[in-house]
């Protein structure tokens, strides 16, 4: 059961990090800027949590 449990979450955060990727690494050309996103998350956009 605790395997199933890994594998959905793995998954689950796979798929979210793919939507992350997709969201912000195409729209945005700069790296600096995706870089101070991923380093200084409440810093940058104090309204995602």
């Amino acid at each position: 059961m605790n395997a199933e449990i890994v594998d959905k979450a793995a998954a689950a955060a796979r798929a979210a990090l793919e939507r992350v990727a997709s969201r912000f690494n195409r729209p945005i050309s700069r790296p600096f800027r995706s870089a101070a996103v991923v380093r200084r998350p409440d810093e940058s956009h104090p309204d995602l949590e």
